[in-house]
């Protein structure tokens, strides 16, 4: 059986970005030190239900820190970004990262 973690990384109080951005990191981390098998982020923008605007950014900081927990990001608001600037960002990052894409 494989368990995952889904991180919305909520901000209901105001919090300095660096905190938020670390503590969700640092989850990560302690899920993979935990055993646990994925760790999935959300995209949302303009609210604090989700302090997430750019989740593949910040899997990219996890995959540096990590090494055997799959990484994902639900799907992404295309709507908001050029598939060219998603490209971009997304090639680099998870060339040879340990990624997961959501089942369909």
């Amino acid at each position: 059986m494989q368990i995952g973690r889904f991180m919305t990384m909520p901000a209901p109080e105001p919090r300095p970005d660096a905190e938020i951005l670390s503590r969700g990191i640092e989850l990560a981390v302690a899920a993979e030190q935990l055993g646990l098998s994925h760790v999935w982020l959300a995209e949302h923008h303009f609210t604090n239900y989700a302090y997430s605007s750019r989740p593949l950014m910040l899997l990219s900081h996890i995959a540096a820190r990590t090494c055997r927990i799959r990484l994902g990001a639900l799907p992404q608001a295309q709507v908001l970004a050029s598939m060219r600037r998603f490209a971009e960002h997304v090639m680099p990052a998870f060339a040879e990262a340990h990624v997961e894409e959501m089942p369909a």
